[in-house]
């Protein structure tokens, strides 16, 4: 058997293509059920910055090649673009990419913490419609011990910049400040709880948390002294906004050209939306409007990257915990393809004493 991985994130390709390839908590469930009737074992981790696709294959095959006809058929997109915008990694690479994921060296923002949960919960779908076996699940388990124990001997999770904080930051270079200012957040899921609290501390004169889910908002509200609108009141509150965070998951865009009668008596600074969705939550057409400055999860690059220069030491002392966990994965995975071996060498040798003890 052979472990293949095909993937992209925020440096192969643009964010119009990994909305295309990203598989949502709608679709998911259908993608691993397909990847499982391709290989013996798969997984899929899809993040808004990353599509990474792992699978184990028969040692002759190509499994390189059976990944990318995968997300060709999944994500009817053309074999060029899937090639263009892909990297692949096979075996002992493949589980070296893994291990760098889950400690946070190849995220955009060094060391992010919610880089853990989402492949817990890669793991878990995929055992749950029985796609992992015994390797990969012994592959992500481990990724998730290395993970957990990069941040707590070495010195990266001190960079607690996340995807809330990194936008945050980026509304402050742009505004100045936000202090004395209205501030909506769209969404109470986990992106959007961590920017909440960020947001709490940020000395708003009003900050209005809208979520779909009621009871879910107006926790989050309470928790940060902030506002609760409902959806269907959301637009009332962007008129006086100097900021919107969009942090919600969705199939449709939140915020489309349906606001713009609300913008148009607006006065001063154009509307700051921030979109931290992939795929986008909020319509990519309203970049050409005069009363909106409309970013995404592309624009924290540049934030992300000062951060990164500063732990240039501690990445150092995490690829070297990395080192020693792909060689202990190799070690067991060596030993568990020498099982067959084993086993047909003591079956030969029993037939041999039976052989014997009948002459």
């Amino acid at each position: 058997m052979r472990l293949w991985m095909l993937g992209t994130n925020h440096e192969r390709a643009s964010i119009e293509v990994r909305e295309r390839l990203a598989f949502g908590n709608d679709d998911l469930g259908d993608g691993v059920r397909q990847l499982g009737a391709v290989a013996h074992e798969g997984v899929i981790l899809s993040t808004c910055n990353r599509t990474e696709i792992y699978g184990l294959f028969d040692s002759d095959a190509d499994g390189g090649e059976e990944l990318r006809q995968f997300l060709v058929g999944a994500r009817d997109l053309s074999a060029s673009v899937v090639a263009a915008t892909t990297y692949l990694h096979a075996d002992t690479d493949a589980v070296r990419h893994l291990y760098r994921v889950s400690c946070g060296l190849d995220s955009m923002l060094l060391g992010e913490p919610q880089i853990l949960t989402q492949v817990q919960d890669a793991l878990a779908t995929a055992r749950e419609l029985a796609a992992a076996g015994p390797v990969l699940t012994r592959l992500y388990t481990d990724a998730l011990r290395v993970g957990k124990l990069a941040r707590t001997t070495t010195g990266i999770a001190r960079n607690r910049l996340s995807i809330a904080h990194a936008a945050i930051d980026l509304a402050i270079r742009e505004l100045g400040t936000l202090a004395g200012r209205r501030v909506v957040l769209l969404g109470a899921g986990e992106i959007g709880t961590i920017a909440a609290r960020v947001l709490r501390t940020a000395n708003t004169a009003d900050l209005v948390i809208v979520n779909r889910s009621a009871s879910r908002g107006q926790a989050l509200a309470a928790a940060v002294e902030g506002r609760f609108v409902a959806l269907a009141g959301m637009a009332d509150e962007l008129a006086d906004a100097a900021v919107v965070f969009s942090a919600v998951s969705t199939p449709e865009f939140i915020l489309s050209q349906d606001i713009l009668p609300i913008l148009r008596g607006r006065r001063g600074a154009p509307l700051l939306v921030v979109d931290l969705g992939v795929p986008r939550t909020v319509d990519p057409a309203l970049v050409d409007h005069p009363n909106i400055r409309l970013r995404t999860v592309d624009d924290l690059e540049q934030i992300a990257d000062s951060a990164r220069r500063s732990y240039d030491g501690e990445v150092v002392r995490v690829e070297q915990l990395i080192d020693q966990a792909v060689d202990h994965f190799d070690e067991w995975l060596g030993t568990r393809r020498a099982v067959p071996t084993i086993c047909a060498l003591q079956q030969h040798a029993e037939e041999i004493r039976e052989a014997e003890l009948e002459r």
